[in-house]
C-alpha cells in the first residue's frame, strides 16, 4: 500500500469506525434500556455487548478497508490496531454498561 494509500484508509477506518462506535453504542443503550433494564445476563457479562462485540465488528471494518491481509504492511496493520484500540477504549463506558443495578 502507498504512503498516500494508507494514509486514506486509516483516516477513513479512523472516522467511520469512531461513526460506527457511537452508533453501536447508542443503539445498544436504547435497547438495553427499553428491553433489559432489570436482566442480570446483561450486567455480569457486560464486556460481550459493550467490548467484545464492537472490536468485532471494528475489525470487519478495518478488514473491509484492506487491513489484516498479505499485502497491507506490518506498520499499516499496527497503525489500524491502535485506532481500534483507541476507538474501543474511548467508546468504552463502564458506569452505562453496569447502570445503577451493579452495586
Amino acid at each position: 500500500m502507498s504512503k498516500l494509500a494508507m494514509k486514506h484508509e486509516l483516516l477513513a477506518l479512523l472516522f467511520l469506525g469512531a461513526l460506527l462506535a457511537l452508533a453501536y453504542h447508542l443503539a445498544e443503550a436504547a435497547i438495553y434500556r427499553h428491553f433489559f433494564p432489570l436482566s442480570h445476563f446483561f450486567q455480569d457479562y457486560w464486556y460481550l455487548p459493550s467490548l467484545a462485540l464492537p472490536a468485532l465488528l471494528l475489525g470487519l471494518l478495518a478488514a473491509a478497508l484492506g487491513f489484516y491481509r498479505p499485502r497491507a504492511g506490518l506498520i499499516d496493520n499496527g497503525a489500524a490496531s491502535a485506532i481500534l484500540a483507541a476507538i474501543l477504549l474511548l467508546t468504552l463506558d463502564a458506569p452505562h454498561a453496569c447502570g445503577a443495578m451493579c452495586f
